[in-house]
């Protein structure tokens, strides 16, 4: 699914009509939607915390995240960011910040 496809009745967070249709031409560029977690990477000293928006706590679902936050050269840091699955479907591949 690309994020380049026509959409009706969709609303914006702040209630107003969304776009009645995906903008045209060759100055577009789409990227696939990929489903991830939002999640704020969080790390104080040698411990790495990965919580989604809602609080979840994903810090096992995510060991390659988890190990790489360990890795950062900071004794304190959040990352705010998503998570996507890599190509093969498996989730923890990398972390796309914002």
């Amino acid at each position: 699914m690309a994020l380049g496809v026509r959409r009706t009745g969709i609303r914006n967070s702040d209630g107003s009509a969304a776009s009645q249709g995906a903008a045209q031409g060759d100055e577009w560029l789409y990227e696939p939607k990929l489903a991830g977690y939002r999640a704020l990477l969080l790390k104080d000293r040698n411990q790495v915390q990965i919580l989604s928006r809602n609080e979840r706590d994903l810090t096992r679902m995510y060991p390659t995240v988890t190990a790489a936050g360990s890795r950062l050269n900071a004794r304190q840091a959040v990352i705010d960011g998503e998570i996507e699955p890599h190509a093969a479907g498996a989730p923890g591949s990398r972390l796309a910040g914002r």
